[in-house]
């Protein structure tokens, strides 16, 4: 089976979670049925609110840290994170085709009195992840009142923000991901060929089959609809139960699992006979050895069990409850949503959700162009690299436990935090010959801002400064020319060298 169907029905599956085979739960999946077959052309407007008391989180997130291993905790948490009780709102508008498998959603977000546009997100499983320029924007805002700490920083400088500005400017969109990176697979026949209407029931028939004499008791009905109301340790018993139910019952899981995805590949576009022949295949394999399959089923439950017992998880799921509802509302559906984590007799966050979804014809567009995110990161590196955190060196450091094949580079720069849109560490070969060290020189001139030049005709590796070129002979290996740790002071740079006792070196190359 082509991977590609099988994610595109995950969200669809989820669907089904807390759900079980009463009545009641099984009216539930009935207009869940409903409100997926409403989702396939729609709008939806909707609100977030999130309260949180960061004082709560931060001693929260220590007391976690202490029971997870109490030779490990201090206020690291704190670092960066706001104090006192905040609170963030997101509005927001989505227009959703799944005939053609994407979606635009646009936000709003008011954070401690201000008001951030966070522009438009197209989301197409065919044509990829794109954000506007606004949205980055929006976000450098947002970053730059929500961090506490970072105030003195470069990067929140009315310097840095102007130039940013100037730079998203040039573009109207930026290329989050490409539908290759996105899933790893080709899209363009994702779409089922007799739409998702016979998807869904067989969605909802798998659920009826495989859970048929299982129930959670964690659905009720509610006037136009249903209640789904959950702890943190509810719902861990439930992924217990679940898995000693499939360990009771690997026949009719394997039957209803079987059906399940046949239909799913009787509705792929790209399915080929061959595909199929080898799925059933599979489960007539995976019959064939039952117990090793009712072995795992328990061997999971009982790892799972152990699991939220310990103290760490144990409190995490004791912290947290879910209450939602969802109700039939003219041609559409009401949502509402409650997370709250509380902690020691204090609410840590509740995050609230109310949505409204109605059918209606939309059509979506998305951009067909965009900056990539590296793109956009090399833009910015440049400003970094030229103006506001310039490189003045660089560190190398090899010889751990003996190893001298490779170093480890870091890239000095001279603010302090380092760079926000390089990334300052990395690796190179090395060779040690003669008890002197040779490094890479392109690597490290890369790094320097140095201009690297080849002479073909004598093998001569040189560098350009101001229209002179200085040459670097050293070692040529596998076509590379590496140069002595010394040599860099022909460049004018100062050659910082220090050994230790257990082998490990360290040089830094210094401007």
């Amino acid at each position: 089976m082509k991977k590609k169907l099988a994610a595109l029905l995950c969200g669809v599956m989820c669907v089904g979670a807390f759900t079980g085979c009463s009545s009641t739960e099984l009216a539930y999946l009935k207009m869940s049925k409903d409100l997926m077959d409403t989702m396939e052309t729609c709008k939806v407007e909707g609100k977030m609110q999130a309260d949180i008391d960061f004082d709560a989180l931060q001693g929260f997130l220590v007391d976690v840290a202490k029971a997870t291993d109490a030779e490990y905790y201090d206020e690291m948490y704190a670092e960066g994170m706001p104090s006192g009780k905040k609170t963030v709102t997101v509005d927001y508008d989505m227009n959703m085709d799944m005939e053609k498998l994407t979606y635009d959603m646009s936000f709003d977000l008011d954070y401690a009195g201000k008001n951030y546009d966070l522009g438009t997100m197209y989301y197409s499983m065919t044509e990829g992840i794109y954000v506007t320029t606004d949205t980055i924007w929006g976000a450098y805002q947002l970053a730059g009142d929500f961090a506490e700490g970072y105030e003195d920083s470069y990067i929140f400088s009315d310097a840095f923000a102007k130039d940013l500005k100037a730079t998203l400017a040039e573009d109207k969109y930026v290329e989050l991901l490409s539908p290759a990176y996105l899933t790893g697979v080709d899209l363009s026949e994702a779409v089922p060929q007799n739409g998702y209407g016979d998807l869904y029931d067989a969605v909802f028939t798998f659920y009826e089959d495989v859970l048929d004499g299982f129930e959670t008791g964690m659905v009720t009905r509610t006037g136009g609809g249903y209640r789904i109301e959950a702890d943190g340790q509810e719902v861990a018993q439930l992924l217990v139960d679940l898995l000693d139910f499939v360990a009771d019952n690997p026949e009719q899981v394997m039957d209803a699992t079987e059906a399940y995805m046949m239909a799913v590949m009787d509705s792929a576009v790209s399915a080929t006979e061959e595909d199929k022949a080898m799925m059933q295949q599979a489960f007539t394999e995976m019959r064939a050895s039952q117990q090793d399959f009712v072995a795992a089923a328990e061997q999971m439950s009982i790892l799972l069990a152990e699991a939220v017992q310990e103290k760490s998880i144990s409190m995490v799921l004791d912290s947290f409850s879910y209450d939602a509802k969802v109700t039939k509302a003219g041609n559409g559906f009401d949502s509402t949503a409650s997370y709250d984590v509380t902690h020691k007799g204090k609410q840590v966050m509740n995050l609230t959700t109310d949505a409204t979804l109605v059918k209606s014809d939309v059509s979506v567009t998305v951009p067909q162009t965009g900056v990539t995110v590296d793109e956009l990161k090399e833009k910015l590196a440049v400003l970094e690299n030229e103006k506001y955190n310039p490189v003045t060196g660089v560190s190398v450091s090899w010889g751990w436990y003996g190893e001298n094949d490779y170093a480890d580079l870091y890239t000095m720069r001279s603010v302090a935090e380092g760079a926000f849109f390089n990334n300052d560490y990395n690796w190179a070969d090395l060779i040690v010959k003669e008890n002197r060290a040779y490094l890479p020189l392109r690597a490290i001139c890369d790094v320097l801002g140095e201009e690297v030049g080849w002479e073909n005709a004598t093998k001569t590796p040189y560098v350009l400064q101001g229209g002179q070129r200085i040459d670097m002979k050293g070692l040529l290996q596998d076509g590379r020319a590496f140069v002595a740790v010394r040599d860099f002071e022909k460049l004018g740079y100062t050659v910082e060298y220090n050994a230790f006792d257990d082998g490990f070196k360290t040089v830094d190359i210094l401007k």
